[in-house]
């Protein structure tokens, strides 16, 4: 999946719903700083500071991260994570830029493995 914050409309954010159970360990990683759309890595195709939320299904964090490597790689990643118990096995990702902003090149590609 490739997002752009831009097609929000200004709200900042998107939010994917996910199914799954509690116990599954997942891993949601965010590839902005490092996504290469046009084969050039030496320049940045995206500027989003990206901040990766787990929400649970009555919308309540369970957990975030901001940068993979503080100053390095501005890059979010949730790794191995296990769910906790979350009413209807409801589970949701919020992705944002750590400064709020919302312009059409914030994109990001958004990689989900070990849900249900």
């Amino acid at each position: 999946m490739v997002a752009n914050e831009g097609d929000n409309a200004g709200l900042f954010r998107n939010v994917e719903r996910e199914a799954s159970t509690a116990g599954a360990q997942v891993t949601i990683e965010i590839f902005a700083q490092r996504l290469d759309l046009d084969g050039d890595a030496s320049a940045r195709d995206s500027q989003l500071d990206s901040v990766v939320e787990l929400l649970g299904g009555n919308c309540n964090q369970i957990t975030l991260n901001d940068d993979i490597d503080p100053g390095v790689i501005q890059d979010s990643l949730i790794q191995d994570f296990t769910l906790p118990s979350s009413p209807g096995n409801l589970y949701f990702s919020r992705v944002r830029d750590f400064r709020g902003d919302g312009r059409p090149d914030l994109i990001y590609e958004l990689s989900l493995s070990g849900a249900d």
